[in-house]
């Protein structure tokens, strides 16, 4: 009896990503209002336990077991990381508990990716973990299409299931699929999954409003299409220029249905499509922009007479104008939301010390689990994304250790590219190099992607899977070498 009960925890912990995979896609959303759990708005946070306790008890199974803790490469940057918060924490003399709760939020997932080189985990985890990835992305397509031609429900409440504002999940979730099926169709074949998959992502971007996946889609796509560049052959050729042509085409199909779905939303989708209304849209867009730049320099003006101008106000002045024609553009394509970095530097403005090493841990925080909301909401900015959060925390020091860590995975990544054995494993090694350009380069400017749990969590899983194989590759000689 105890060798049973041994057994089925032993296989319940091994399959266990796969659980937190359900947990992390509907609890955390569903304490959103209207949820299952909204009255339970701690289990929003639930994994800054979860990951803990996981973590203490991979420890303890290494220790009985005598087997050395695999800390991997991004170890060192995790550590930086956390000495920079403790800094920040010192020099803007914020609370304890806030620099606990920023490192949680920043670390418990490249935490989990340590967690996972040293799990001992069944050979097929990751197809089990792709298969069930794909089924509860197909079950967004007949929830998702119910509601919005029988509930008329459109935008952020698109999928019941995924919660109100689940539209983020289920654009992040769409281009790591993506990543995925182009990985797949480029090295072994097309399949009808292509069309269905791609064909139901861009009806999730159209319906849900999600803008930002045609922004991030394509790059991303390229991306994995590149980092098989080296073994390309005609067939894989053909089969990359189909897979974008289709893109291509769902694409166009839904930008030309846009002003139809969404008849009083002007905005740089329907001016794409919308010959008659594009001179009207352009001109208010333009005239609101001039309107709000004329009140801001007022002050300004009175400066002019000055004769003696120095060199750092002229550089200053030169980058404020490069600033506000990016602005314009931003505007004009209403995502204004992902100018970040520049409402950092120039409207925050904050002084040298705070650009180097954060406005203190929590200065991002919304005020959801700390009452009182963060230094950023003092001032009127808009782009509250993933840039202007880190910045705010850890500053330029803390998001320049942050990419250190995701380029030392990314080595990994591509040292793994490079071997050409192991087919089942090739295929997700440049789908993982598309979420890595999305998740480090892209996401960053619109959501807080290094702080949600389900983007954070499917993106390290897979690099996990790939470092993992890297590590038992690279020591097998020396395990030969000491028999």
């Amino acid at each position: 009896m105890k060798t049973r009960i041994y057994y089925l925890l032993q296989s319940f912990y091994k399959w266990f990503p796969i659980i937190f995979l359900l947990l992390v896609w509907y609890v955390p959303r569903q304490t959103a209002p209207g949820g299952w759990f909204e009255k339970y708005i701690i289990l929003r946070w639930i994994t800054l336990i979860i990951i803990p306790v996981w973590g203490g008890i991979q420890l303890i199974i290494n220790i009985l077991q005598r087997r050395k803790l695999n800390l991997t490469n991004i170890i060192l940057p995790m550590s930086s990381f956390f000495l920079i918060l403790v800094i920040s924490c010192l020099i803007n003399k914020t609370s304890f508990s806030k620099m606990i709760g920023v490192s949680l939020l920043y670390l418990r997932y490249p935490a989990l990716f340590i967690i996972l080189i040293n799990m001992d985990l069944p050979k097929n985890i990751l197809n089990v973990f792709t298969r069930l990835f794909g089924t509860l992305l197909f079950l967004q397509i007949p929830e998702c299409l119910y509601r919005s031609i029988f509930l008329g429900v459109r935008g952020d409440d698109i999928s019941w299931t995924l919660g109100r504002w689940g539209t983020m999940d289920l654009g992040v979730y769409s281009i790591y699929f993506t990543s995925i099926l182009v990985a797949y169709g480029i090295l072994k074949k097309i399949k009808l999954l292509h069309f269905v998959f791609i064909g139901a992502f861009f009806i999730f971007a159209l319906l849900g409003e999600i803008r930002a996946f045609y922004f991030a889609v394509f790059p991303v796509a390229l991306m994995v299409a590149i980092s098989e560049m080296r073994r390309y052959t005609k067939q894989k050729l053909l089969r990359a220029g189909f897979i974008f042509f289709l893109m291509l085409t769902f694409a166009t199909i839904t930008l030309k249905l846009w002003p139809t779905v969404y008849p009083q939303k002007y905005d740089f989708f329907t001016t794409l499509v919308d010959k008659s209304k594009r001179k009207k849209i352009i001109s208010r867009y333009f005239a609101k922009i001039a309107n709000t730049e004329r009140k801001s320099q007022k002050s300004k003006n009175l400066d002019k007479k000055q004769t003696v101008i120095e060199r750092s106000l002229v550089v200053t002045k030169i980058s404020t104008k490069i600033g506000r024609t990016l602005r314009s553009i931003l505007y004009f394509c209403s995502v204004d939301r992902i100018r970040g970095i520049y409402d950092f530097f120039v409207v925050i403005n904050p002084p040298l010390i705070n650009k180097i090493f954060g406005m203190g841990p929590g200065s991002s925080f919304k005020g959801n689990f700390w009452k009182e909301k963060g230094k950023i909401y003092n001032y009127k900015v808009n782009a509250m994304n993933q840039m202007i959060r880190i910045l705010a925390d850890a500053g330029l020091l803390g998001m320049a250790v942050f990419y250190w860590l995701l380029f030392n995975m990314l080595s990994v990544f591509i040292k793994v590219n490079n071997i050409g054995e192991r087919e089942n494993l090739r295929i997700f090694v440049p789908a993982v190099i598309g979420m890595w350009f999305f998740y480090g380069f892209i996401a960053p400017h619109y959501i807080l992607v290094w702080r949600y749990d389900s983007s954070s969590f499917i993106y390290f899983f897979y690099s996990a899977m790939i470092y993992k194989f890297w590590y038992e590759r690279s020591a097998k000689p020396t395990r030969v070498a000491q028999e």
